[in-house]
Formats: structure tokens, C-alpha cells, sequence
């Protein structure tokens, strides 16, 4: 393995790398840069991969985002999940008719489309079509709206994600 070179791979180019993806997975096809040749434009491919960020979550929102349980913590007024007898008992919550619960609730704000979201709010700072910028903020804004409000997850919670679900799927 020869030196390390700023911007590759090993021997590769990164810029090659995404054209290499692009190709194999034949998605660029549906996009409206699919009609020029980003091998003699390279500079388009940050746009090229918003915009396929961009129809992809198009196609997540109509269909449904996925949903995810995340652990939570709540002074409830019925038992939901498992009883938190220390907090209910430290706080007399009996006395006022509540009793603190532990619980899975299913929630679209998940790691994965907090990721997105991410994706797209930072897509939308380095692309160079004003169109292409305004889409990616207003679905960031939607995902948003939609109950996906976390922050930026890190780079561990993103590992966690199932491979096969965590690809663009374009149908």
C-alpha cells in the first residue's frame, strides 16, 4: 500500500469512489442530473448526491418514516411499563394519584432520521442549485415538523442501524 493521499481511498480518488456507487447502484438514472456526465463535471456531485438524498426522503414521507422505541421516563397517572416503586415512593406520588413508570415508546425520531435530517440541513449549505438548496431545507423543516427534533446522532448510534435498512432505497 503506497502513501496516504489527502482525499483518497487507499489508490482511489473519493470523487470516484461516489461515481463508482452511483453507477452500481443505477439511481443517478431517476435524477435530473442523470442527463449530464458528472465524469466531465465532478464539481456536480455534491449536488448529485443531495439531490438523490432529496427524492429518496420524498419517497420516505410518502410512504412513512420508520420508527424506532426509545426508553422513557414518565410520572403517569395509570401504570404504562414497568413501576419506578423509589421515585414513586420518594415523591408520594400515590398520595396524588400518579405513579412513575419506565416505558418503550415508538417515536419517529430515531438515529436514523435524525441522520438524515442532519444530511439534509448540511446539503443544503454546499450545494450550488438554488432549487436543489431550497428542497433540502424545506424537507429538513419537514422531518422537523414530522417529530424528528433530536440532534445530530453520533457516529456509535449510527454503527447500531441494520445495514439493509439504513441504504437509499429508490422505489
Amino acid at each position: 500500500m503506497g502513501p496516504h493521499r489527502e482525499g483518497c481511498v487507499g489508490r482511489i480518488p473519493v470523487r470516484n469512489i461516489w461515481l463508482l456507487m452511483l453507477y452500481a447502484s443505477d439511481i443517478y438514472r431517476v435524477l435530473e442530473h442523470g442527463k449530464h456526465s458528472v465524469e466531465e463535471n465532478p464539481e456536480d456531485i455534491p449536488d448529485l448526491i443531495a439531490e438523490l438524498l432529496a427524492h429518496t426522503v420524498e419517497k420516505r414521507l410518502i410512504r412513512n418514516l420508520s420508527a424506532g422505541y426509545r426508553m422513557t421516563e414518565a410520572v403517569q397517572s395509570r401504570v404504562r411499563g414497568r413501576i419506578n416503586f423509589i421515585q414513586t415512593e420518594s415523591h408520594l406520588l400515590l398520595e396524588r394519584g400518579k405513579i412513575a413508570c419506565r416505558y418503550e415508546e415508538l417515536t419517529i425520531d430515531t438515529p436514523r432520521n435524525r441522520y438524515v435530517r442532519s444530511a439534509l440541513q448540511h446539503r443544503s449549505r454546499i450545494v450550488t442549485i438554488e432549487k436543489l438548496r431550497t428542497k433540502c431545507t424545506s424537507l429538513s423543516a419537514r422531518l422537523f415538523a414530522a417529530g424528528v427534533t433530536g440532534p445530530q446522532p453520533e457516529r456509535a448510534d449510527i454503527s447500531t442501524e441494520p445495514l439493509e435498512e439504513a441504504t437509499l432505497p429508490i422505489s
